[in-house]
């Protein structure tokens, strides 16, 4: 069955204000006149007043500047998720926390700086902290879910799951929390149900709020993440620098062919020299070509040893090495210890000291 959410007083206030093209603002700003020419569709509009002005998420709606973690996530809860009130004015805001905005229902509109984007159903942005933005919806289905998460539980339910290419998850991470006032990341799932239903359940998680809600939200927050990096990360857009988007095809291509990746195939397949090319990974990345291959080969080799149980020859085959010799000789001076070594030792006591 289809999910929708109501709309609730606050929003059907509103949306009598929008429909007679009245400006809500000033109502809210204390002229109480403005009730009259809404009253006829709007019943008790003069009792609501006070209280609806008085709400905390009105308030925020119209906040500007940099919101903090604490502002819109509870006291010893790592995530929170609210509905965009729908034909509310929302003011262009930041915010130090990361926020997934997914599309439930009709387009809407999101402005980003100066971008203007029509985000369409099954759209999830993934909105760096610090990024000044503002999401306009205005009809009755335009249903924008935030689910907002603090940093540091970004880092472990995000950033951590993609160990398996530390190359990757460095990436991602600078990209989402470095300097650029653009920086996002946009999922296309339109069609993906399993995903729209997730989120809704993780609404309503949000909305119940009993003594397992928070664990339980960190749960379904981390199987989110693991969705879209199975399902939906090769498609997604990155906005940032354009050094930020050629290094994500960089990264991508060689992790997509590291069994057989060379210079000459993929200098041919980005259209560049290899000269050229040499130079700009070394710019991009700071690893030379082969180096880069090699760090993302064991980074691949580190995933299975720790989460498959396929031998070590096989692995070494599997990552792109000819000679299982050659594989062991570049695992231990790069970790320090052999394969089978690293595979018998605890994953998180292996990386502290890689």
């Amino acid at each position: 069955m289809e999910r929708t959410i109501p709309l609730n007083e606050y929003e059907r206030l509103c949306k009598a204000f929008y429909e007679r093209e009245l400006d809500p603002e000033e109502f809210l700003n204390g002229r109480d006149s403005l009730a009259d020419e809404v009253a006829d569709s709007f019943s008790g509009v003069r009792a609501d007043a006070v209280k609806f002005r008085s709400d905390a998420m009105t308030n925020l709606m119209r906040s500007y500047g940099n919101l903090s973690e604490d502002t819109l996530i509870p006291e010893k809860v790592d995530i929170n998720v609210v509905h965009l009130p729908r034909y509310m004015p929302v003011t262009n805001h930041s915010h130090a926390f990361i926020e997934c905005m997914y599309v439930a229902g009709a387009s809407c509109e999101m402005i980003i700086g100066d971008e203007r984007i029509e985000v369409r159903e099954g759209d999830l942005f993934l909105l760096a902290p610090g990024v000044c933005h503002r999401t306009r919806a205005y009809c009755d289905d335009g249903i924008v879910i935030y689910i907002m998460v603090r940093r540091s539980t970004f880092q472990k339910s995000f950033i951590a799951l993609l160990r398996g290419s530390d190359i990757l998850a460095d990436f991602f991470a600078h990209t989402i929390f470095g300097r650029s006032a653009q920086s996002y990341l946009l999922f296309h799932t339109v069609g993906d149900e399993r995903l729209r239903e997730w989120i809704f359940s993780m609404y309503d998680e949000a909305m119940s709020r009993d003594s397992y809600s928070a664990r339980m939200l960190n749960t379904q927050f981390e199987w989110m993440c693991l969705h879209l990096l199975r399902n939906h990360i090769k498609r997604m857009d990155i906005c940032g620098s354009l050094d930020d988007v050629k290094t994500a095809e960089i990264l991508w291509y060689i992790s997509d062919h590291v069994e057989d990746v060379s210079l000459s195939t993929m200098a041919c397949e980005f259209g560049y020299s290899t000269g050229y090319l040499c130079r700009l990974i070394r710019k991009l990345t700071g690893y030379k070509f082969s180096d880069l291959v090699q760090r993302i080969r064991l980074d691949r080799a580190c995933d299975l040893l720790e989460n498959s149980g396929i031998g070590i020859s096989k692995i070494a085959q599997d990552v792109g090495y000819c000679d299982t010799s050659n594989f062991y000789k570049a695992f231990k001076r790069y970790y320090g210890m052999t394969p089978a070594s690293y595979r018998q030792q605890p994953s998180d006591a292996i990386k502290e000291g890689a």
